[in-house]
């Protein structure tokens, strides 16, 4: 997406919200050589502008100087990390998040994607963290909509009870969040790819986000009552 485009799509947004907050998300954000640009122009119109990076090039990321680098993890096992990305990303990452720390001007914060057979990895992640700073926040995303994956409540519940642990327990997908690809179609979320509109008629795409279910992703409502449980301050 060109900068022109990008920055029209900001003052559209803008005149429907009164703050927004802006995501640059992948692909990788990080292999864009003009990412300051980007950012920078985010700024003028976001309160906050987060990065989330695969930690790549967190050179380029920290450069850019967002308000958030957001470094994502699917397991803490060197092995699974390297064959889930198909390179060897895992070294990379540990890298990018000592790296992060030496700016007390970025927020950092952690995501990681939570299954039923991670969950003894995310607890070593979270004292991994702890190591470096007990304050990073790792944040928490529950598998959804593959019922043979989804983490278990007791594995929800131990997590929830960790310092700086935020499992997910809301969907603001369609109300509060949209996600942009770069041709220009807006979704409701980028998990379901919900198409509601597209970059040329944003008030058509936030009248139909208005419609879209709460966790469309899932359909188990058990599991999503578990969620909105765990209810932890940020």
């Amino acid at each position: 997406m060109d900068i022109t485009t990008f920055t029209n799509i900001l003052e559209k947004f803008k005149k429907h919200f009164n703050k927004i907050s802006v995501v640059i998300g992948g692909g990788e954000p990080s292999l864009i050589s003009n990412l300051f640009e980007y950012v920078q122009i985010a700024k003028k119109y976001a309160s906050i502008v987060t990065v989330v990076t695969n930690g790549s090039n967190i050179d380029n990321v920290i450069r850019s100087k967002p308000d958030i680098i957001e470094i994502s993890f699917n397991s803490f096992t060197r092995s699974v990390e390297d064959k889930i990305y198909g390179i060897p990303i895992f070294i990379r990452k540990l890298s990018a998040l000592l790296k992060v720390l030496e700016y007390p001007n970025i927020f950092l914060l952690v995501r990681y994607t939570l299954t039923k057979d991670n969950f003894d990895d995310a607890v070593v992640l979270r004292m991994f963290l702890d190591r470096l700073d007990p304050n990073i926040p790792m944040f928490v995303v529950p598998i959804k909509g593959v019922p043979e994956k989804r983490p278990i409540p007791e594995q929800l519940r131990a997590l929830n009870e960790l310092d700086n642990v935020f499992i997910e327990n809301y969907c603001p997908a369609g109300k509060t969040f949209f996600a942009i690809d770069v041709d220009g179609n807006i979704m409701s979320c980028f998990i379901t790819r919900h198409k509601i509109g597209t970059i040329n008629n944003i008030e058509d795409a936030i009248k139909n986000g208005k419609n879209v279910k709460e966790f469309e992703c899932e359909d188990n409502d058990d599991y999503i009552k578990l969620l909105k449980s765990l209810r932890k301050k940020i």
